[in-house]
Parts: structure tokens; C-alpha cells; sequence
């Protein structure tokens, strides 16, 4: 252990110069020739032992920070870290010449003299360098250390510590006051070299792998290579026009939660800034089927651009391939010209949805429910042509009305709040577990209105359909954020369960029960100019469930090699 901590401690401290003071909350300013990298802020010691606390807890592993204390009075002979400021944040920030990369590490003290004491076991004994100067020896490698306003400052080289700033917790970028950890890249500031070598390492990589499937048509495979070498180009342009991402965790002790964010930021007049300062929020109509008691539901509204709506129909191309292959292979389609009318009928859906596209709106909703042994779905979407769907389907299934093998379908069953539903009845396979909720046959309801279609799966998919028409109606006009995704865990593990009958699941499911509601996790996407921020936040039944996992995967022993 000691000596995979002082390998830690050398690898931060490797050579160079680095940075000076910074008037701004979101760059470090450097000396002349270097620039910022990265950065990797900790909110204080008190914070993440906190944070350690309640990781503890929740899985299974008590005091698990009062153990991590004891390891720290053991390696320090007993002492602690004395001379330690435990209240403040402290980090690493990495910097670059062009060439080298160079790390600063920055800690808070009331003592600098107290904690090279307590840590000299661990780094050995200080010696006086003169000028204010300390140095260390670790690994035959020389560190520097200096203090200045209650932070001691660690180098490779005496020139890094020669103009200190009068604030060192502005060097984290304000990282300390959004997260208990965070990290911070500057993309722009990676020497170029290197910025090539990490995309051509992942094209190489990505293209190695790009094996043709058996029985993979040529079409399908063309969309597939097609896809994955735009996710490619994607890449290499969130490194080429990207300014910064950042990278954020944090706890709530009291509400015994946890977030996750990843902020990026794209440069100015380019593709990627274009493209994500023309995304907008936008009312929905939609939004009433984000309801409360929903297994899962989601809600994407927004203003979209040419260049978001191009990436979306790429998407499209590929996923139009993968349903055609489906429904070659889709032994209730029984002759060629039956296919060939699924086929029209998923162009015609597809084609509906570019179209919509091309208006620049994307506005679409959707809610699953369960229980022991039932399921409801519905969703709704804004089309700007979806008269053109319904004759499609009318189509179909004129076509198809005299094979017994495709169910017919019911127009106009049922109109509600301006919407004509057409229904029909699809026969479910009884070998698998999903005849246990779905029953012999699946209620499908198709809902036509003015500018939006709908679609209910289910029993009670229909009735659901119209909770949400009518929630949707009372929340029409609020803002909201582009994207929202509310997922429940105990309801779907329930259901997991009940159709599975394996142990394992039953267990997590009775788990999540006793959450309490406090089951849940929620992902919101939020685009501010050149700015979009994703968030997820994890409620305490789900850290609960992932900490239990973690313990019957070996706990902290499962982590370390040859275990």
C-alpha cells in the first residue's frame, strides 16, 4: 500500500513549470508558454469522508470511512494528517508546454511543517531548499514544495512555484463549489500530436471490430459502417471543435442521493457550436406523460437545426435497415408481398418522421407502467403529416385483408380529445415469459389527431394514452427541458421478477420495495448556448441496489487484481 501510494504521489508530480494566478472562475491563466490541460478538484477531506460515510452504508460496509481513517493513522505512525485543512478543497491541475505535460498538486494546510511530519514514513523528510523552498525525494524523484495562503503547492521543478496566486481555490476552476468531485478538460489546450493519436487509436480500433455479421445484408451492413464511422467523426469533432468537458459526482448526505454531470462546451463558429446553440427548449405537448407512478417515462421537446436533425436522420438510415432485416426474417409475414407492405409501411413512418424533422421541432412523449403481470405503454409524437401515416396504414391493411396470419384492424374504433384511435389485436408467443403479462394476444391501439400520432400497447395501453392526452392538455405551455427520462426500479424489478422466478430478482425487487418510493433515477438534458449539461440522479433504493451488487461482486477485494 505504501508504495502504490508514493507511486501515485510521483506520477502527479512529474516535471515542468505550471500555473499562476487566474482572475476567472473557468481557466486557470498560466506562466507564459503553458496552458491548462485538466483539472481534478476535491471539495475538502471533511466532504469526502462524509461522502465515504454514506457509500458505506449503502452497501453494507460499515464505518467504512472510520476504517479509511484508522489505514491513514496506521501509515502516519499514528499522528494523522496534523497540520491538514480538512474543511478545504484541494486537486491537481495538469498543464502543458506544447510538448510535456506538467501537474501542480494543490492542498490546503494550517501546518505545512506538522503534515510533512505526519507523512514523512510515506515521503521521507523534508529538507530546507532555500527561498521558501522544500524539497522531497520520492523514487529518486525530486519534489518541491512551497506555501503560500494556507496552501502548500507541490512541483517537479522550483521555476512552477516561483508566482503563486493570491486565491488558490480559484485554480479549480469553481470544480469545489458544483461537485464533491470534479474534472475538467481543456480540449483545445491538448497538444495537437496528441489530440491525433487519440482519434486515430479509436478509428483504428473501432474499424478492427467492424466485423460483418452473418447473414448480414448489404444494405444493412452499409448502414451499420456508415453509423459507426459518423460516431467516429463525431468524436473527432467534439475534440476538434469542443472548447471544454466537464465531469462532476456528488452526494447528498441528507437526502441520501447522488448526481452525476457532464458539461460540455463547443467552441464558437464551428459545426458543433452551430449545431448546439440551435437546439432550444420548447413547450410540449407531450409533457403529461411523464406521470408520477410510471415505471419509466420519458419527454424530449426542442428546437432543432439542420446539422441535429442530419445526425438524427443518419440514426434513422441505420435503424431502417435493421427493422427490413427483421421483417425478412419475421416468420408471421408469410410471402413476399406482405413483407414488401411492412417494408412501405416502416418507409412511410420514417420518411413521416425526417420530414418532421426538417420543421425543426421534435417534440415526443411516452410512459410505460407495470404490475405483477401486466404491462401498459403509450407514447405520442408531433408529425407534420400524419394523415400521410394513416393512408398507409389503410393501405396495409387493405392489402392484407384477406391473410388470416395478419390480424385486421378496427379504424375509427374510438375518437378522443380530437384524436381517432384505429385498434387491433396481435397474437403474443406462448413459449417465452412475456405470455405471462401479455396473455394470448396484445392489445394495439394507433391514435390519428391533428399534428401528432399515438400508440397504446396493452390492456390498459388505450385507457393510459388518455391520462396522459389529458395531462398533457393541463401542462401544455410550461417550460421544460429538452430531454427528461424518469425511470422506477422497484416496479420494474417486480415485474422482472414475477415473470422470471429467479431468486436473484426477487431479492433486488423486495429491496427496492422498502425505498419507500426513494426508487428512482433521473436523467434531464439542459442546452444553454454553446452549453448543454446532461444530469442523472440516482435516489438512495438505487445506490442501495448498486452498493449491494457491488458487494456480491467481492466488495473492495473484488477490485484488486488476481482476486
Amino acid at each position: 500500500m505504501k508504495n502504490q501510494l508514493l507511486s501515485l504521489l510521483a506520477v502527479a508530480l512529474v516535471a515542468g513549470s505550471l500555473l499562476e494566478c487566474s482572475a476567472k472562475e473557468d481557466a486557470p491563466v498560466l506562466v507564459p508558454g503553458n496552458k491548462p490541460v485538466a483539472i481534478i478538484s476535491f471539495a475538502s477531506y471533511d466532504r469526502l469522508m462524509a461522502d465515504l460515510a454514506l457509500i458505506g452504508d449503502m452497501a453494507g460496509m460499515e464505518d467504512l470511512d472510520k476504517n479509511i481513517e484508522g489505514a491513514i493513522e496506521l501509515f502516519t505512525q499514528g499522528q494523522g494528517l496534523t497540520g491538514l485543512d480538512k474543511t478545504r478543497p484541494f486537486g491537481i491541475i495538469l498543464a502543458t508546454d506544447g510538448t510535456q505535460f506538467q501537474p501542480l498538486f494543490v492542498l490546503p494546510v494550517t501546518n505545512l511543517k506538522l503534515l510533512l511530519e505526519s507523512l514523512a514514513g510515506l515521503l521521507g523528510d523534508a529538507v530546507d531548499a532555500g527561498d521558501g523552498l522544500l524539497e522531497l525525494s520520492i523514487f529518486d524523484q525530486k519534489i518541491v514544495v512551497k506555501e503560500k495562503n494556507g496552501y502548500a503547492f507541490m512541483a517537479a521543478a522550483p521555476e512552477a512555484l516561483v508566482d503563486l496566486p493570491q486565491d488558490p481555490a480559484k485554480l479549480f476552476g469553481g470544480l469545489d463549489k458544483s461537485y464533491d468531485i470534479g474534472a475538467r478538460l481543456y480540449l483545445q489546450n491538448l497538444p495537437q500530436e496528441y489530440r491525433s493519436l487519440l482519434v486515430d487509436s479509436l478509428r483504428g480500433g473501432v474499424e478492427a471490430g467492424l466485423a460483418r455479421q452473418p447473414d448480414e445484408t448489404d444494405e444493412a451492413y452499409d448502414a451499420r459502417k456508415k453509423l459507426v464511422t459518423d460516431q467516429i467523426d463525431s468524436i473527432s469533432a467534439t475534440i476538434s471543435e469542443f472548447d471544454q468537458l466537464t465531469l462532476g459526482v456528488g452526494l447528498d448526505t441528507k437526502a441520501r442521493s447522488a448526481r452525476a454531470e457532464l458539461v460540455m462546451t463547443a467552441l464558437p463558429n464551428t459545426d458543433s457550436g452551430k449545431m448546439m446553440s440551435q437546439i432550444k427548449a420548447a413547450p410540449s405537448a407531450f409533457a403529461g406523460f411523464l406521470l408520477p407512478d410510471a415505471a419509466a417515462s420519458l419527454n424530449i421537446s426542442a428546437k432543432v437545426g439542420k446539422e441535429s436533425a442530419g445526425l438524427i436522420a443518419g440514426a434513422f438510415q441505420s435503424f431502417r435497415g435493421t427493422i427490413f432485416e427483421r421483417i425478412d426474417a419475421e416468420a408471421r409475414l408469410p410471402n413476399p408481398a406482405s413483407k414488401k407492405l411492412a417494408k412501405e409501411l416502416i418507409n412511410e413512418l420514417l420518411d413521416a418522421m425526417q420530414t418532421t424533422l426538417g420543421t425543426g421541432k421534435i417534440d415526443v412523449g411516452a410512459v410505460l407502467t407495470l404490475s405483477d403481470h401486466s404491462l401498459a405503454l403509450a407514447a405520442g409524437a408531433y408529425i407534420s403529416d400524419p394523415k400521410a401515416l394513416e393512408e398507409s396504414l389503410k393501405r396495409f391493411a387493405k392489402s392484407t385483408a384477406d391473410d388470416k396470419d395478419i390480424p385486421g384492424i378496427k379504424f375509427n374504433a374510438e375518437t378522443y380529445a380530437g384524436v381517432q384511435f384505429h385498434t387491433t389485436q396481435l397474437p403474443v408467443p406462448q413459449d417465452g415469459p412475456v405470455a405471462k403479462a401479455l396473455g394470448e394476444k396484445l392489445d394495439v391501439a394507433f391514435g390519428i389527431g391533428p399534428k401528432s400520432v399515438y400508440l397504446a400497447l396493452g390492456a390498459d395501453g388505450l385507457k393510459l394514452c388518455k391520462t396522459a392526452i389529458d395531462r398533457s392538455k393541463s401542462d401544455a405551455g410550461k417550460p421544460a427541458p429538452p430531454m427528461r427520462v424518469n425511470v422506477a426500479l422497484a416496479p420494474i424489478f417486480k415485474f422482472a421478477a414475477a415473470l422470471s422466478d429467479q431468486p436473484n430478482l426477487t431479492a433486488q425487487a423486495d429491496d427496492l420495495a422498502k425505498a419507500s418510493g426513494k426508487d428512482q433515477v433521473h436523467v434531464t438534458v439542459s442546452p444553454e448556448g454553446l452549453t448543454t449539461t446532461i444530469r442523472i440522479e440516482a435516489q438512495e433504493g438505487v445506490l442501495k441496489m448498486l452498493g449491494s451488487a457491488f458487494q456480491q461482486a467481492g466488495g473492495l477485494e473484488g477490485l484488486l487484481p488476481g482476486n
